[in-house]
């Protein structure tokens, strides 16, 4: 059956009724749709007029709705294919892709907008989208416009990795079928035969490599064959790169293979950058590294690099992560997988809240190297190799010694219940809580609590300390909430050591800090511009403290409480400022609606006050709704008072 020329509104239909099991009603698509039931009676007419021909038709049943008929699987396959294309501007973009990927020619954007049945002006927003997506990052391929027509400049290089970016980008690794299955080009068979040769290939010389690069590899041969096959080979000179010998036979053997399958010649070129991609992307063997030394087996280079790194950590943040080896070795390993040109990392899934709430002192951390990421590789590092730094140093972070915390047990119940919480307890938090004492609670008035660090209680009555122990409220059983709140009790003390001072709480420091109160300004950018203007005009940062801010921004989003987010950047001077501004009405942000926004202006100094802001205001006890009506300092600092900041 031949693809249904419909317009986009009656594919929507289409799509929505052959995912559904049951009848949809009217109703239920034109509001789906944004359009009314007549229209909805008037387009099932039409479609069922171009489903005339092919045994399929759009069932009407009153009080029931709508529904797909249909006994030709073959057809219904077909349909779903053709149903499904330009249903939103992601598919619009991946289409886009592939006409310029195969056309030689300039495509004509009036065509290309008849092609996918949007508006023009449609067509320049997808354009717009398409140029951040794919032209702003390598292979930067030039996207060429002539009048009213576009197209890939003539680097067969550059649109092959164009075309495995995005084929690579949707790849599900979940489950055996993809994405990819569904768009034109690259047939399912030529996969699916590069993937088999591949792998045994591989197994045939012992070579393993991560998901996400053998995804590449296997997609960057079978587009490779898909080329050669259509007359499109590289030919020119190879570049002269890392080539280790078990790759280099591998891949000869792989071509060798795939030319006899498909019939095709590879070129020299072709072999040679099929191998500097498997020598780039195999698994370092640990052990041997182990047995050699980090510095016998690993360039001069990469090490001061990791060296530079670990001194930085140290004087900054009294962070000793150089004992370490494990982690040293693994350090080096990222630092020169990142530079690696044939290196991917597997970005799928990850969710930047992740980054910027959970772990948000861990990504500062990771986010230190930048100054040295651009004098090492002369570029920043991404979001996502931020991530997998991240990753790093919070695994290392874990490897440090704390003295255990001295914990006092205090429950109203017999000797069984206490005891029982007491093992799990232990079983958990062996290597961070020390049980000291088992107690009833009516000794909460005469026990010397002098020598206890923690107090963990069942019942809701104050616990009162001459040194002030911190009190967490528990079950009697030890639940899932419990271990929760003592993880994450834990992690505020470990937290607190890397504050490397005694800084004042944070009410204090906002009582001394510059307030730009009831700010009548909706946007986010021109709220931080002018807050940084204010600093920079008092002489507190010096004039590219803005720029500093925004290319944090730009980099990596700051993290973000859902009523109020904190920004940072070092002032070029000896001074630490703190500049905090509420508005009038909440700036929409990241899924939030901000009431406050502080900003601090931080001498190298004093670099590690940044943990304290995250680790006392990005934490439960604070909860948003206390927030959302706040629009007055005085507000402010007694909520943060009463919390105890």
């Amino acid at each position: 059956m031949d693809d249904l020329k419909l317009p986009l509104r009656q594919r929507q239909i289409l799509n929505i009724l052959q995912h559904s099991e049951n009848y949809t009603t009217g109703n239920e698509l034109a509001k789906l749709l944004h359009t009314t039931t007549r229209t909805i009676r008037k387009d099932i007419s039409e479609i069922n007029k171009a489903l005339s021909e092919t045994g399929l038709s759009i069932l009407s049943r009153h009080r029931y709705g709508y529904m797909i008929e249909s006994s030709v699987k073959k057809d219904m396959t077909q349909l779903t294919k053709s149903s499904e294309s330009f249903l939103s501007r992601e598919e619009r973009i991946r289409y886009m892709v592939f006409r310029l990927f195969s056309s030689e020619d300039f495509i004509n954007l009036d065509e290309l907008a008849d092609d996918m049945f949007v508006s023009k002006t449609t067509l320049e927003l997808d354009l717009r989208e398409f140029r951040k997506e794919f032209l702003l990052i390598p292979p930067y391929i030039k996207l060429l416009r002539h009048k009213n027509s576009i197209a890939f400049e003539n680097d067969e290089r550059k649109k092959r990795r164009i075309l495995c970016h995005m084929y690579t980008a949707n790849w599900d690794y979940n489950s055996r079928g993809n994405t990819f299955y569904s768009y034109a080009y690259v047939d399912e068979y030529t996969v699916n035969t590069c993937m088999r040769e591949i792998n045994y290939h591989m197994s045939l010389y012992d070579i393993k490599m991560e998901d996400v690069n053998l995804v590449h590899l296997d997609l960057r041969a079978a587009v490779m064959v898909s080329r050669i096959s259509e007359g499109h080979p590289i030919n020119d000179a190879p570049i002269e790169t890392l080539v280790i010998p078990e790759a280099y036979e591998m891949t000869e053997e792989l071509c060798d293979r795939l030319e006899e399958i498909f019939s095709i010649k590879i070129s020299v070129t072709e072999r040679k950058e099929l191998c500097v991609s498997v020598s780039e992307s195999l698994i370092p063997n640990m052990d041997h590294i182990r047995e050699m030394g980090a510095r016998a087996y690993f360039p001069s280079r990469l090490l001061r690099f990791a060296d530079d790194y670990l001194e930085l950590l140290n004087d900054r943040y009294a962070i000793n992560l150089k004992g370490n080896n494990d982690f040293y070795i693994t350090l080096i390993i990222t630092l020169q997988n990142i530079e690696r040109a044939n290196y991917n990392l597997n970005y799928s899934g990850i969710e930047p809240s992740f980054m910027l709430t959970d772990n948000a002192v861990e990504f500062e951390i990771a986010f230190s190297i930048q100054p040295l990421a651009r004098d090492y590789y002369g570029f920043y590092l991404d979001q996502t190799e931020l991530f997998y730094l991240m990753q790093l140093i919070s695994g290392a972070l874990t490897t440090l010694e704390h003295p255990k915390l001295r914990t006092v047990l205090m429950f109203p119940y017999n000797i069984p219940v206490i005891w029982n919480y007491s093992v799990h307890l232990q079983k958990i938090f062996d290597k961070e809580l020390y049980i000291s004492g088992l107690l009833p609670v009516y000794l909460k008035d005469s026990y010397d609590f002098s020598d206890t660090d923690l107090i963990l209680t069942s019942v809701d009555k104050e616990i009162i300390t001459n040194n002030d122990v911190p009190v967490i409220r528990v079950s009697p059983y030890f639940s899932a909430d419990d271990r929760n709140k003592i993880q994450n009790y834990l992690n505020m003390v470990y937290t607190k050591e890397l504050y490397g001072k005694d800084y004042p709480k944070i009410s204090s420091l906002l009582k001394e800090a510059d307030w730009m109160e009831n700010l009548d300004e909706c946007e986010y950018t021109n709220a931080l511009e002018q807050m940084a203007a204010g600093l920079c005009e008092k002489g507190y940062v010096d004039s590219n403290f803005i720029t500093r801010i925004l290319q944090r921004e730009a980099l990596a989003t700051f993290t973000s409480h859902p009523t109020f987010i904190i920004v940072h950047a070092y002032s070029g001077t000896d001074e630490t400022r703190i500049t905090a501004a509420s508005f009038k009405h909440r700036i929409h942000e990241r899924n939030n609606k901000i009431r406050m926004i502080i900003m601090l202006s931080l001498s190298k100094e004093d670099s590690s006050l940044i943990f304290k802001f995250y680790n006392e205001l990005y934490n439960e006890n604070l909860d948003p709704d206390e927030c959302r009506m706040l629009f007055e300092k005085e507000e402010y600092i007694d909520l943060f008072e009463s919390l105890g900041y």
